[in-house]
């Protein structure tokens, strides 16, 4: 993730319309606050925001929901909600949502190769998830360099010492 961000924060510093940082006092504050339209901060703030949907998303495919994402309705329902909302913070001027205090992106073609980046993040994401999942190699190709020992729940614990301690008489044998 701060891979990410700092290759996105590095794109906006490279295009025409940047300014570098300048604290500027905006008139509809009190006194001594300050209002600060940071390029860095708004690009930053949207493509966080977008991840944070997204780890919500790739993660919720496997254990232990196993079943499709489209049978979860409030979730569903509430990540359309999320990308919309986020989509027209993206696109819409700041002016008219003064609560937030981002910076205007003045390029369309910018915001467009934002919402492509976001895309691409995703389906890298889920890419790489789905191929952990299916791939039984790289599985445990990952699982060699996990810290976890054993089972932390101790019934787990319990299952393997008895079946490795090998053969237990049948519980409808009467001949105990």
């Amino acid at each position: 993730k701060q891979w990410y961000q700092r290759r996105v924060r590095g794109l906006v510093q490279q295009q025409l319309w940047y300014k570098p940082f300048n604290v500027i006092r905006a008139e509809y504050l009190a006194v001594g606050e300050l209002y600060v339209p940071y390029f860095e901060t708004t690009v930053n703030f949207i493509h966080s925001s977008f991840q944070y949907t997204i780890i919500a998303l790739v993660f919720s495919i496997g254990h232990p929901h196993r079943r499709p994402m489209y049978t979860n309705i409030p979730m569903l329902v509430s990540t359309s909600l999320t990308v919309g909302i986020m989509l027209v913070v993206m696109f819409l001027p700041p002016h008219k949502i003064p609560a937030l205090e981002l910076a205007d992106i003045p390029s369309t073609s910018y915001k467009l190769i934002m919402l492509g980046l976001v895309v691409c993040n995703l389906l890298l994401s889920l890419g790489v998830e789905y191929s952990y999942r299916v791939i039984k190699p790289l599985q445990w190709f990952l699982k060699l360099f996990r810290c976890k020992k054993g089972h932390k729940n101790k019934f787990k614990c319990l299952i393997d010492e008895l079946e490795a301690a090998g053969n237990w008489p049948d519980v409808a044998d009467h001949r105990l």
